[in-house]
């Protein structure tokens, strides 16, 4: 008679049949052979611990085996993953996706603020200060944006600027106060507003409207070293271009003062008020004498 399920026999007239061995198996009756052959080897994705089994077992999720008659499975190892039964390899956890125990049957997602840019990992790195990530399964974080920014690690958003302070680079982890003479009324701002023309910075503490830093200069001083009259803005006021010669672009020269004619032939006009006067009056009221080309006006009054 043949040998039942799960034995075999390779020797002519014996008198039983032997058990297949552990990683093999066999279903029904086969011929006799010289070679344990006639018992079948497991599968790839599958084992067979015990002796004289008609058939293999595959290996649960979370585990493979890569090798036919095998006796066991191998778990998968942290950052792999095995979704179904009988697998011959585990397969990486993907970008933004991370297992951080063996025998995992899937990949955990990455939460906000957090990324991984690798495959097979077995943790999630979280954002660094100055950068922010609001979806999950991510493979990198976001810097902030100019004018906004993010002092904490891990974090799904940036933080505006509040106004009377600008951030004009991106991944910062604070925003700066506006130096003197400059504000911002609005927040989340790359850049501050500069005091106008006439005005000088008062340095407030929050520099956060006009009114709060910016202050008119007083009569006959400037905002400015450099042009006459009030045309830019600044941190102080100085003293207007008080005897001193105005030329066509509007900018103070003292070196012609007394020679009109070093201005290279240009209209140059010399302040010219009554004795005592003001330094508002040199110059806001004051009446101007045109000097031709090679001539100077030696005195004022």
């Amino acid at each position: 008679a043949g040998c039942e399920s799960g034995r075999y026999q390779s020797r002519a007239n014996a008198l039983s049949c032997i058990a297949c061995p552990a990683g093999r198996h066999r279903n029904g009756n086969a011929a006799s052979s010289s070679e344990p052959l006639a018992c079948t080897l497991c599968g790839k994705g599958q084992y067979q611990a015990s002796e004289g089994e008609v058939q293999c077992i595959a290996c649960q999720a979370g585990y493979h085996q890569s090798l036919t008659g095998s006796t066991s499975c191998v778990v998968c190892a942290a950052g792999r993953f095995s979704s179904s039964v009988g697998a011959s390899v585990c397969v990486d956890c993907g970008i933004g996706r991370f297992a951080n125990a063996t025998g995992s049957t899937a990949c955990f997602g990455c939460r906000p603020g957090e990324m991984q840019p690798g495959t097979g990992a077995t943790l999630c790195h979280t954002c660094a200060r100055g950068k922010y990530q609001p979806s999950g399964m991510s493979a990198s974080c976001d810097a902030c944006e100019e004018g906004r920014f993010q002092a904490e690690t891990g974090s799904t958003t940036c933080v505006p600027c509040a106004p009377g302070r600008f951030q004009a680079y991106e991944g910062s982890t604070m925003c700066d106060a506006c130096a003197v003479g400059r504000y911002q009324p609005v927040s989340g701002a790359a850049s501050c507003v500069a005091c106008p023309a006439a005005m000088y910075g008062m340095d407030s503490a929050l520099k956060s409207s006009l009114s709060a830093e910016c202050v008119l200069c007083p009569a006959g001083r400037s905002a400015t070293a450099t042009r006459v009259g009030a045309v830019s803005s600044g941190s102080s006021c100085v003293t207007l271009c008080s005897r001193m010669c105005e030329a066509d672009d509007s900018v103070c020269d003292s070196g012609c003062a007394l020679w009109c004619g070093e201005a290279g032939g240009a209209t140059v006009e010399v302040h010219s008020v009554s004795s005592g006067a003001s330094a508002s009056d040199w110059h806001f009221a004051r009446t101007c004498h045109v000097c031709g080309a090679g001539f100077y006006q030696a005195g004022f009054g």
